[in-house]
């Protein structure tokens, strides 16, 4: 099952267009801007070119945004997106019940659990999706406390997408505070802010490797959206795609020898698996129907969000 990418027509930026009118302050907005993982992936194919054998977590068909899972694989969270409203939500996948992360309806996504489990990271925006200041707050998961982590630096800008270091000490995320989409790194207490990027154009949706010591994230410096990797203090280390389309989300596996993302390429929404050993890249969800926002759990299970049932659902491979 495992093939190269295949360059491609530049992607549509019309391809997004009628899945929600409030994604044009989350999506729109950005494009104008031996391993474990691995036999899980392998052990959830079928034949070449067929679709993977996947659990549905989810039920209520409603657009979903960036999920993500508890250090212990157990609690999922993710966004879902209502007629006038973002709201994030955790499920007890063993218990199957689910919660607002905050009983205050305030426009949150982008949610992600720190290492530990103690603390939850989140985008935050009280005042409406598409032009209100985005800021990354923090709950403390114990007390239920919440606090600001980076908010906007006196106009207006988006703080968004944070990912943790896996020592947990500091989280990389994206921000507008400069003009333009770019990378910052910055302690959990808030302190020690610093600018990783200096590109005109987008770089965003940042995800720290296991080991520490790099960072992947998408960047248009190539013309449409790429995948890259830099080291944690922004150097360029490496280029991972080279096709016309838009390549997005990127994700570590646990283990960090496997990386996935979100691809337009031949013209629809697929989650796609690079080896980064022997750079061999397959297509994980290979389904006719759109694949988005994949996300692994601890025991190197893919998920992702999917309309392959006529709606849209998050879904997860089998063991």
């Amino acid at each position: 099952m495992l093939a190269t990418l295949t360059r491609s027509r530049m992607f549509p930026r019309a391809a997004l267009d009628g899945y929600h009118p409030l994604l044009s302050g989350v999506l729109l907005g950005v494009m104008a801007v031996a391993g474990g993982a691995g036999m899980a992936l392998m052990a959830a194919a079928g034949e070449p070119g067929e679709p993977m054998r996947l659990e549905r977590l989810t039920e209520d068909g409603q657009f979903k945004l960036r999920p993500s899972w508890s250090p212990d694989g157990r609690i999922l969270l993710f966004a879902r997106v209502g007629v006038d409203s973002i709201r994030t939500f955790r499920r007890d996948c063993q218990a199957r019940v689910e919660q607002p992360l905050s009983e205050e309806n305030h426009m949150q996504w982008d949610a992600v659990y720190s290492p530990d489990g103690q603390w939850i990271a989140v985008t935050h925006d009280a005042a409406s999706p598409n032009q209100g200041n985005m800021d990354v707050w923090l709950l403390d998961v114990n007390s239920g406390k919440w606090s600001v982590l980076i908010g906007d630096a006196g106009k207006l800008s988006h703080e968004e997408y944070p990912s943790w270091s896996p020592d947990g000490k500091r989280l990389v995320f994206t921000s507008t505070r400069d003009g333009n989409p770019e990378l910052y790194v910055i302690d959990r207490e808030g302190k020690n802010l610093k600018r990783l990027t200096t590109y005109p154009g987008t770089d965003t949706h940042p995800n720290w490797s296991p080991d520490g010591t790099r960072i992947a994230w998408a960047t248009d410096r190539w013309g449409s959206l790429e995948i890259a990797i830099m080291s944690v203090e922004g150097e360029l280390l490496e280029r991972l795609t080279q096709n016309d389309w838009l390549d997005d989300y990127p994700c570590w596996s646990p283990d960090g020898r496997y990386l996935a993302w979100m691809s337009h390429q031949g013209g629809q929404y697929e989650i796609y698996v690079m080896d980064l050993e022997s750079r061999q890249t397959f297509n994980a969800s290979c389904h006719p129907a759109a694949d988005m926002f994949p996300s692994w759990r601890s025991d190197g299970r893919l998920c992702w969000v999917s309309q392959r049932d006529g709606v849209w659902d998050i879904y997860l491979t089998e063991p």
